[in-house]
């Protein structure tokens, strides 16, 4: 893999997700309609990816590597400050409103390039989240798929 861009946002990341719909019926139809945190925590992260937005857009195979790390304000124990975060929100659910904002501003064409995603969410004294994208080459195809030979027998 070779890294084609590192990114570091400071700060506790938005806790809110694209998947956080509101629902309402209009003229006897069911609608669903993006709720306004939502719509303002994809606005305060496309300001903060703004700034990172490459000259031209990435073309695949890509890999996106994305940590989120999440601060709190008091700790029962040293070891909470490096621990993996087990509670909401979902990565899945994260990833997907991190995924468009950055195709909306053309990081790349469209998030189909992406054909791999290393997603972790982790309880941290600073906080923040960190994104990097990598270029996949042929041999990255091999090491994938000699990890699954090894580890399925």
């Amino acid at each position: 893999m070779k890294l084609l861009q590192h990114i570091e946002i400071p700060g506790t990341p938005s806790t809110v997700t694209a998947q956080q719909k509101g629902v309402k019926a209009v003229n006897g139809h069911v609608e669903h309609y993006t709720k306004d945190n939502v719509a303002k925590a994809k606005r305060e992260l496309m300001a903060q990816l703004m700034k990172y937005k490459p000259s031209e857009p990435y073309t695949g195979p890509l890999c996106v590597r994305v940590i989120w790390r999440f601060s709190r304000d008091s700790w029962q124990n040293k070891a909470q400050k490096r621990s993996f975060r087990i509670t909401k929100p979902d990565l899945d659910n994260l990833i997907k409103g991190c995924a468009d904002v950055m195709t909306s501003l053309h990081f790349w064409e469209d998030d189909n390039c992406i054909s791999i995603y290393q997603l972790s969410k982790i309880w941290n004294k600073d906080g923040g989240l960190l994104i990097d994208i990598y270029e996949l080459t042929p041999e990255d195809y091999d090491i994938v798929e000699g990890h699954f030979k090894e580890v399925g027998g």
